[in-house]
């Protein structure tokens, strides 16, 4: 795994385990259709930066959403461990 990779990653954990699943939903309703689609039709930029953003906002909204659930699966799972 390059060091990018494991930054990325580092972060992503860091930050859903300070805030409330409530809140990445938020992050993810603004990432995906704020960045990824509004932003680049009302913005009018060319078509190769609408996929660019768009993708970038859905990879974005998708690592927040499965850091979430990684981190929620495992809480799960400790506290099945410890019953």
């Amino acid at each position: 795994m390059s060091k990018l990779e494991d930054s990325f990653r580092r972060k992503i954990k860091e930050f859903v385990n300070r805030v409330s699943g409530w809140t990445i939903l938020a992050f993810v309703l603004f990432l995906y259709p704020g960045i990824g689609l509004l932003l680049p039709v009302l913005l009018g930029v060319p078509k190769v930066f609408l996929i660019e953003l768009n993708l970038t906002g859905v990879v974005m909204a998708m690592a927040l959403g499965v850091g979430w659930l990684d981190e929620l699966l495992k809480a799960s799972e400790r506290e099945r461990l410890l019953d």
